[in-house]
This record gives structure tokens, sequence and C-alpha cells, in this order.
């Protein structure tokens, strides 16, 4: 009975692990998917970072509770015709160094492995232009008073434009709470204090450009931030630079003999330093 429920437990702790790995490989990075809420079958970042931590430990538990159970059918592997034991036969030989082969690619970028790692890059940045970047680090646990005041903001205005939308906000309260609150994410009660802020909306832009920015084309930028990219390409080309919208941030800037921060700069600020 207990074996069998060793065994059982094993198996499904293995499939679960499965699809939370599956999970984990294209889940946003954790400063997009905190800043945006994002959520997988109704469960956030947190939950599926748990899940695959706790099911981890339980596969490994149950994993060498079934060694124990079942040495013997594994030193059977071990064992030539003769039934002499070799630890090194052909089968663990290849075991091992396909495991190896794939350790030492995840660390050192054998091919392979590396077009496995980069393919799950490229998922994690197609979130960033989906669900826009945080203007700093961990920006959803800023009390809106630190939050208006880290990006020069109107903190009155902020609060009022809040409460226009119908959000009540208390004093202390960090973006992440006002949000969860209010069934919304921070990413959306950044748009609407940017969008009460009035002037220049270019000059609402994070100071300094968030991670991951440079990855970013110029038209995902305007998306994330609600800007007008005719606006953006005009700014940019009355300084004399060549603008396609369609190439990321970093390729951009290097085209205009700039690098991403002050090609971000310059579409902040309208002019040249």
């Amino acid at each position: 009975m207990f074996r069998k429920t060793v065994s059982l437990t094993g198996f499904l702790s293995f499939v679960l692990l499965l699809v939370t790995s599956v999970v984990l490989y294209f889940e946003p990075q954790g400063r997009v998917a905190y800043w945006a809420d994002w959520r997988f079958l109704g469960l956030t970042k947190e939950h599926w970072d748990s899940l695959h931590i706790a099911l981890g430990i339980l596969f490994l538990l149950s994993g060498l509770v079934h060694v124990w159970y079942n040495w013997k059918p594994l030193t059977n592997y071990m064992r030539n015709r003769a039934r002499d034991l070799i630890i090194l036969t052909p089968p663990l030989v290849m075991a091992l160094l396909v495991t190896l082969y794939f350790t030492f690619g995840a660390l050192f970028g054998l091919p392979g492995v590396q077009q496995l790692l980069d393919f799950s890059t490229w998922l994690k940045d197609g979130h960033v232009a989906t669900y826009g970047n945080p203007p700093y680090g961990h920006a959803e646990l800023s009390t809106l008073d630190d939050f208006a005041k880290n990006l020069g903001l109107d903190a009155a205005k902020a609060a009022e434009s809040l409460r226009a939308k119908g959000l009540e906000v208390a004093g202390g309260q960090t973006l992440k709470e006002i949000a969860a609150s209010h069934d919304t994410s921070p990413q959306q009660i950044y748009a609407m204090i940017r969008a009460a802020q009035g002037g220049d909306p270019f000059e609402a832009l994070p100071p300094s450009p968030p991670d991951g920015t440079g990855r970013m084309s110029l038209s995902e930028i305007c998306d994330s931030y609600g800007l007008p990219l005719a606006q953006a390409t005009e700014r940019l080309t009355m300084n004399g630079l060549t603008v396609d919208a369609g190439l990321p941030f970093k390729e951009l800037a290097k085209q205009n003999n700039l690098d991403a921060k002050q090609l971000y700069l310059l579409l902040r600020s309208g002019k040249r330093n």
C-alpha cells in the first residue's frame, strides 16, 4: 500500500511539475509580472513559483523513497549477462552524458540548450511589449506619495486622478494594495496617474529607461505608455534621427550613433542634451 502510494505520488508530482515548468518557461520576468498583475489560469507568478518549488520538493522526496524501495531492480540495470555488478554500463554512461550535456549546456551556452534558453528569453521579452515595464524596480511596492516623488509627478494630482476614477486611496497604501482593492493592476494605476498630469505626456515617462527598454521597439514603448506614435516619431526626426518604429530601441539608437539611454532621454525631453 505504502509503496504504491509513493510511486503514484511521484508520478502525479512529476506531471504537475512538468506543467509548472512549462509555465515558468514562458512567464514574464518578475518586474513585469508584478507590475501588470500577470496571471495564468487565474494564478499569479508568485503562485506558480511557489507551486513549482513545493512540487519539486514533493517529487524529490517521493523519488528518494521510490529509489530506496526499488534499489534491487535499479542495480539490476548495472549488471552484465554474468550478473556481475558494473557501475558504468552503456545505458548509465549514455544517461550521464545526456545529463551532463544539458547541465553544462545551460552554464556555457552549448548548442541546442542555448537555443532553448534563448527561446524562453524571447517569450519573456514579448511580455514586456504586451504589459510594459515598471518605471523602476518594485515600483508596485511604493506608496502613492513615494511613487509620485520618484517620478517627479504631482502627488496631489495623482491621488485626485484616482479618486475621479472611483478608486479610494488611503494614506500609506502601496500601488499594489490600491490595485488589488480595486481589481486592477499597478500598471493601470500608473496609466491613470500619468493621463491626469497634463502638460507634455512624454515628460511623464520614467526619468530613466526601465529594464528591458532596449529590447522594445518605439511603437511598443508608445503602446506601453499610451503615447502617440506619430508625435514620438516627429520628436526624433526633428532632431535629425532616422526612425524605424519597428526596430528594437537598442538597434534604433545604434543606427543613429547613440546608446539606448541617450535615445530614450531624447524621446522624453524632445531635445538633445
